[in-house]
């Protein structure tokens, strides 16, 4: 019985990363999505043979959203998003303590990221080489199918943002932990670095380039550690002097406030925050489960918006600072009761910032990630432990 549950995860596993990445012609909503995540989890956790610790701070976790999904029911929130936002803080929350993918699930994760990568590489090339003359064409194709947009300041340099490439942070963690900890191949290094420079996104670009220092520092004695830290300090110093005038321009471009995507943001953070200041409570237990914060910033109305550049934020907007942040520690001692590696423990950390300022944070891109992590966690452990 027990393999048949472990075959059923790993296929509802392949379906729910084949969604997240959009990699077959049908446009799931996000109903769908949630489905396919909530089905993994519910194999993976009945396949699982749970420690004592973890089954009680799960439950911990399950009471607090469950209040807060009591809290959306008393406010009349939209019952269908109440449900929708309950299973996808639950399969978050719970995909540190299920059983870790095999290695044939992970394998088949590597080959959906390098399909990724290529893609994102190869339409970017394809746009500044041969594809300028129809640039608002295939930008159109991909904006009204939903699958993302693609466009360049200068016509040279094209920025391919389409779905999928929330987990490329991830290859990109994972290919350099092998390559640099464990000896692995370069080239998947390579394609990966590749991807995330044409995805033109600035906090995978930070996330990743801290990560490279993160680890490297994680493999120093004190004295290398010094010398590393002065000569990365030295390097960026170099390279902002030499690109000071680039900078600036992509500076002005980010955080212009109407217009830019830091700006859309920093509207969203007043507008999502602004719900704290109407009542004491709100601080306590948010405005429940499927809370819609109606209203207008600037020259933008937001009614009944369940999507934000900050997702994380409208989060806390529905559960309140003391709820979320109870939810977040309970989040990291379950993950860190079952990942040990150093390595894989920053991988996480770091992906948790690249998708800060980006809607991967709680839904189904970030159950994926951390399923790939502790099976790939569990595979460094079966691994080296032999040899």
């Amino acid at each position: 019985m027990n393999n048949i549950l472990v075959n059923i995860f790993s296929f509802s596993f392949v379906v729910a990363l084949i969604a997240t990445t959009r990699q077959i012609p049908v446009n799931l909503y996000l109903s769908g999505l949630t489905i396919f995540s909530f089905v993994t989890f519910f194999f993976g956790f009945c396949a699982t043979k749970l420690k004592y610790t973890n089954l009680l701070f799960f439950s911990i976790y399950i009471i607090i959203i469950s209040f807060s999904g009591l809290v959306g029911i008393l406010s009349e929130n939209n019952v269908e998003n109440i449900l929708r936002f309950y299973i996808i803080l639950m399969v978050v929350g719970g995909a540190v303590i299920i059983r870790p993918l095999s290695l044939r699930c992970l394998r088949v994760a590597k080959w959906f990221l390098i399909i990724q990568a290529l893609v994102v590489i190869s339409i970017s090339l394809y746009m500044t080489f041969f594809g300028s003359a129809i640039s608002g064409d295939i930008r159109h194709f991909f904006t009204s199918k939903n699958l993302g947009d693609i466009y360049s300041y200068d016509g040279i340099y094209y920025r391919v943002q389409i779905l999928g490439n929330a987990i490329l942070p991830l290859a990109f963690f994972i290919s350099y932990i092998n390559f640099r900890v464990y000896k692995g191949p370069i080239s998947y290094f390579v394609l990966f670095s590749l991807s995330i420079f044409f995805c033109g996104n600035l906090t995978y670009i930070i996330g990743c380039a801290i990560f490279v220092f993160t680890i490297e520092c994680l493999r120093s004695n004190i004295n290398n550690l010094v010398y590393k830290s002065c000569s990365t300090g030295l390097v960026f110093f170099v390279l902002i002097i030499i690109f000071r005038h680039e900078l600036s321009e992509i500076i002005d471009i980010k955080f212009s406030v109407d217009n830019s995507s830091m700006g859309i943001r920093f509207l969203q953070i007043e507008h999502l925050l602004s719900t704290f200041k109407d009542s004491y409570y709100s601080v306590l237990w948010g405005g429940g489960l499927g809370n819609f914060v109606d209203g207008r910033i600037a020259d933008r109305v937001y009614s009944s918006a369940i999507y934000y550049e900050l997702q994380w934020l409208y989060v806390l907007n529905q559960l309140g600072p003391i709820l979320f942040l109870m939810l977040v520690l309970i989040h990291f001692i379950m993950f860190l009761s079952v990942v040990h590696n150093k390595y894989v423990v920053s991988a996480y950390i770091l992906y948790i910032f690249s998708s800060i300022t980006n809607p991967y944070l709680f839904d189904s891109s970030h159950f994926v990630v951390i399923l790939i992590l502790i099976g790939y966690d569990n595979y460094l452990k079966v691994t080296y432990v032999k040899q």
